[in-house]
């Protein structure tokens, strides 16, 4: 069975301030976007928590990033 292609969103939708669930490397987060970036005509992220000051760089939207994305639906999490 061949691998699911991601969806890879091409606008934002979220703008600097906004506080946004996240995950990353297996877990979810919290956390606000302080800058918003382009990789490859794909529309990334940089998202900074509030309790220890953690920079996430280049997250992408519902999967589009393996290694970290953030959440837009409302979905059950661990």
């Amino acid at each position: 069975m061949p691998k699911k292609s991601r969806k890879v969103p091409k606008r934002h939708r979220f703008k600097k301030g906004d506080v946004v669930r996240f995950r990353h490397a297996g877990s979810t987060r919290t956390g606000r976007v302080t800058e918003l970036t382009k990789e490859n005509d794909h529309a990334t992220y940089t998202v900074t928590t509030s309790g220890n000051n953690r920079i996430y760089p280049c997250l992408g939207l519902d999967g589009s990033k393996e290694l970290g994305y953030i959440i837009t639906k409302n979905e059950k999490t661990d």
